[in-house]
């Protein structure tokens, strides 16, 4: 819904391999800067906490939960992407910002190294991040966005059969019939089609 007065390229779900592997939610390339956006889409009240770094979330209930800190993932990613772009000649500044994508979002505690906007406030953030000296070129950058999709590497963060002792013979797979609750349910062009009972069913598979 948004265009900027200099050239940009947006990226999404990039996977990649520097000195380890790393994903990213969202990243905009400029000839100026790259920024990654690292998305959270949690709800209730926040609190980005320091030593050790966590960040804790009271739902409505008043339930406390403790999630990794969004700020350890930016500069993580950010380290990762610096070489990697590094690694493929190019030399240009890497911001973060953390994006709150949840309406029911408060802050109580803000983090100390990063941003924290909303997903509303996305354009105004990057439009306001100073442009002091091309990086790169128009072409360099498009060659750049390029490259990183012929590099993109499906993210798997672990194996989670082994990571939680699952035999992965156990896993019943598919989509089920809510009528004869059967699993592996056909797709054609009228809906899931379960070949069992021959019940149909076009949305079968959001459940």
């Amino acid at each position: 819904k948004y265009s900027f007065p200099f050239e940009y390229v947006v990226l999404h779900d990039v996977s990649l391999e520097s000195y380890g592997k790393f994903q990213i939610d969202t990243v905009f390339f400029t000839q100026y800067f790259a920024v990654v956006l690292e998305s959270k889409n949690i709800g209730g009240k926040l609190s980005f906490k320091q030593n050790p770094s966590q960040l804790e979330r009271e739902n409505e209930e008043g339930k406390v939960g403790v999630f990794e800190s969004p700020e350890v993932q930016i500069e993580r990613n950010i380290f990762l992407l610096d070489e990697w772009l590094k690694q493929h000649g190019v030399t240009i500044p890497v911001f973060g910002v953390i994006v709150l994508t949840n309406s029911k979002v408060r802050v109580i505690e803000p983090p100390t190294k990063y941003n924290a906007i909303l997903h509303q406030t996305i354009p105004i953030y990057l439009r306001n991040i100073p442009r002091e000296r091309r990086y790169i070129s128009r072409k360099e950058l498009h060659k750049l966005s390029t490259e990183i999709l012929k590099s993109h590497k499906t993210y798997f963060p672990y194996p989670m059969c082994n990571r939680w002792g699952i035999n992965p013979n156990d896993l019943q797979t598919g989509v089920c019939c809510e009528k004869c609750e059967m699993f592996g349910m056909v797709k054609r062009k009228n809906g899931w089609n379960c070949i069992r009972c021959g019940h149909v069913d076009r949305l079968v598979h959001e459940k």
